[in-house]
């Protein structure tokens, strides 16, 4: 996809425990190994798939890297219960510095109820300023009512759920309940 886009830039495979710091690095990794990636290369941009050879993300990831825009959805901002998981392939806790904790909370309290649903759809945390990677809107942006418009900033193209609290349920129970069985 790099080189079709006419982009002149150097891709490599490499373990993580082979990976450089290194600001100016885009490093994709699978889900399960996003964690490990971080922790080699902290200051490089992280992009985490579900599938190595068949990712939505590597087309927005071009897309970036190209300058290219994507078309916007024709609602940018939906409640609880508009959003279908069947047409999503990301949802993203978005956070800046002082909360990735509650991030990290609310990832995992809908990590839970995505288990207990079978609910394969991957769930991401990520800080303000790397959201363009999710701009697009099969992703759902997760957020507080006051970060929402500080995630639409950086990701206008996604969707963004606005709650009251990460940590509570009720609008992510009601995108449960929108999926066709």
């Amino acid at each position: 996809k790099v080189k079709k886009a006419g982009l002149n830039i150097n891709v490599t495979n490499k373990a993580i425990s082979n990976l450089t710091d290194d600001a100016n690095t885009l490093v994709v990794t699978q889900e399960e190994l996003a964690d490990r990636a971080a922790t080699m290369a902290p200051s490089s941009t992280r992009v985490a798939v579900s599938n190595f050879l068949n990712s939505p993300k590597y087309d927005e990831i071009i897309s970036n890297l190209t300058g290219a825009t994507t078309q916007a959805p024709t609602q940018t901002q939906v409640a609880g219960n508009e959003i279908d998981l069947n047409t999503i392939d990301g949802i993203v806790f978005a956070h800046d510095n002082e909360h990735q904790g509650s991030a990290t909370m609310g990832k995992t309290t809908l990590q839970a109820i995505f288990d207990r649903a079978h609910v394969t759809t991957p769930i991401y945390e990520a800080e303000f300023t790397t959201l363009d990677f999710y701009n697009n809107n099969n992703i759902v942006i997760v957020t507080t009512k006051d970060f929402t418009p500080t995630a639409k900033q950086y990701a206008p193209n996604a969707q963004h759920l606005s709650v009251d609290s990460l940590i509570t349920t009720p609008e992510y129970d009601k995108m449960i309940a929108r999926m066709v069985k």
